[in-house]
Order: C-alpha cells, then structure tokens, then sequence
C-alpha cells in the first residue's frame, strides 16, 4: 500500500505569499487544521485520530483513504476560507 508524506506543520501564507502573522505569532497550518478537526461534529473516529498528531506536528505517512479522509473534511468545512483550504489542499 502506497503512504503518502505529509507534513502540515508550516506557516500559513496570506494572498501575498507572506507568513501570516496574529498577535506576534506566525499561523502554523497544522494547529489550525487540527483545531477545525476538534472543534467540528464529524470525523470523531478516524479524522480525530489524525488531528492529535497533525496538531503535535508530525510528519504523517497517510494511505489513500486517509488522505480522501482529510481532503473531504477539508472541502466540506464551511467554517474554513478557501484561502486557508486553498494552502492545506496544496499538501495533499
């Protein structure tokens, strides 16, 4: 089975292609999508799972199925700005 490496533990760029800054801090991509994982109704399974290490910013090896998981989630999540859906989907 072929595993995919994917490591969402980067900066979020803005529009300008600049790191994105909020209160001194630089966004990290992997805290904010582990954040919407916790904080939506679906996945508690599987997609939680996957959110504890994403936000502990692991190196994932993730299968097909758990990367469709993620991309789903990622598509389907109103609360998420296509910016912000935009530089997640572009690591997978």
């Amino acid at each position: 089975m072929n595993k995919k490496k994917i490591n969402f533990n980067v900066p979020f760029k803005g529009l300008d292609d600049e790191v994105v800054i909020e209160n001194g801090q630089e966004l990290n991509l992997s805290q904010i999508l582990a954040s919407r994982i916790a904080y939506s109704n679906r996945g508690a399974g599987k997609l939680m799972f996957l959110g504890f290490d994403i936000y502990k910013g692991h190196e994932l090896e993730l299968d097909n199925s758990d990367v469709s998981l993620l991309r789903n989630f990622v598509e389907e999540d109103e609360a998420m700005t296509n910016l912000l859906k935009y530089r997640i989907l572009e690591l997978l």
